[in-house]
C-alpha cells in the first residue's frame, strides 16, 4: 500500500530536536534538520532490489534568514498577516489540521487491522 503523510511540528532550527525517522518493511527514511551547513538531509535508505540504487541523500540548502521559523516562519506569518488584512486564506486552515488527524487516524487503524482502508480527505475527499 501507499501512503502519503504530510503533518507539522514546529520547533526552534537550533534545538536539534527535530529529528525523525520512518521505518517500512522495505526501506527507511531519516530527516536530520540539524546538519551543518545544510538547512538540513533527507536520507533513504533500503536493502532491495539490488539492481537499484536504494541509498539516496538529499540536501536542502541553508536558510540564513534569522529567527525562529527561518524563511519558512517567515512565510507563515505572512500568510497569517495576509489572511488577518483581507487577503488570501492561509494555506494552513483548521480544516486541513483537521484532515491531517484524520489520515493519522487511517493509517493506525489500517495498520492495526492490517488492511486497507479507503481514505478520501481534502478538498474533493469531504
Amino acid at each position: 500500500g501507499i501512503a502519503t503523510f504530510i503533518g507539522g511540528y514546529w520547533l526552534p532550527r537550533w534545538s536539534g530536536e527535530a529529528h525523525w525517522t520512518l521505518r517500512g518493511s522495505k526501506r527507511w527514511v531519516h530527516w536530520d534538520p540539524g546538519v551543518a551547513g545544510t538547512g538540513g538531509v533527507l536520507e533513504i535508505h533500503g536493502p532491495q532490489p539490488q539492481w537499484y540504487a536504494t541509498e539516496e541523500r538529499f540536501t536542502v540548502p541553508q536558510d540564513a534568514t534569522p529567527g525562529y521559523g527561518g524563511r519558512n516562519g517567515v512565510r507563515l506569518a505572512e500568510d497569517w498577516l495576509a489572511a488577518a488584512t483581507g487577503g488570501p486564506p492561509c494555506r494552513n486552515t483548521p480544516t486541513s489540521f483537521v484532515d491531517a488527524l484524520r489520515l493519522i487516524d487511517a493509517i493506525e487503524q489500517a495498520s492495526a487491522e492490517a488492511r486497507r482502508i479507503e481514505c478520501r480527505i481534502g478538498p474533493h475527499g469531504r
